[in-house]
């Protein structure tokens, strides 16, 4: 055999050992950062909860906003010709499914828009862009709450008990702004209660301090 020959050979055996070596290293590496960048299923659940329940509070708030904007002027509800407090406490937000407002409040899906016409009131109508993600489940009861002391209050009360829900409820109330949220765990609200203010007044219950 020639000594081009050797050489030659030695030099491909060269070759292969180092793309064996590269391959073995490509491997490892892609099974460290897989390993890396995997979460924790509770972290996962924890994220996407987050996640929707921000973009529910957004559709929330846009969609009764949208009604404030379109249809700003008080409604004279009782027809007594005169537009006051008793016709809305919070003149022109949305009331309630039979136009009154106040008591414990009603279920967020029936509040109406009172001065759109009356084919058009319903607000949560699964119109596109109002449909909630994550509080439409069952495992929730979102309430609309319209009164003379609180202003509009959200309220949403989980039916189970989840230590992935009071963190993103404990994480949310953190993320906004101070005085427009709060949560409880005590009483009734042994699973996780969230409250969201979108027009808080100063005779608000609060249970945090200098609210509002």
């Amino acid at each position: 055999m020639s000594r081009h020959t050797r050489n030659f050979q030695a030099e491909s055996g060269s070759i292969i050992v180092y793309l064996i070596m590269a391959i073995v290293l490509t491997g490892a590496l892609i099974a460290y950062m897989t390993q890396g960048t995997s979460k924790d299923p509770l972290a996962q659940q924890l994220d996407e909860t987050m996640q929707y329940l921000d973009i529910d509070i957004k559709t929330i708030e846009s969609s009764i906003n949208d009604c404030v904007l379109a249809y700003p002027n008080a409604v004279d509800i009782n027809n007594d010709g005169t537009k006051n407090a008793t016709d809305n406490p919070n003149a022109p937000f949305p009331l309630y499914g039979d136009l009154s407002s106040g008591g414990s409040g009603t279920a967020l899906s029936a509040i109406k828009c009172p001065g759109a016409p009356a084919a058009q009131q319903v607000i949560f109508n699964n119109n596109p862009g109002r449909n909630l993600r994550l509080l439409s489940s069952a495992d929730y009861t979102v309430t609309y709450l319209s009164d003379g002391t609180e202003g509009i209050k959200i309220s949403v009360v989980r039916a189970s008990t989840s230590d992935v829900w009071l963190e993103a409820i404990s994480r949310m109330n953190t993320k906004l702004a101070a005085c427009r949220a709060e949560i409880s765990t005590s009483g009734g609200c042994a699973n996780g209660c969230f409250y969201l203010w979108i027009k808080r007044r100063s005779t608000s219950v609060a249970t945090e301090g200098g609210c509002p």
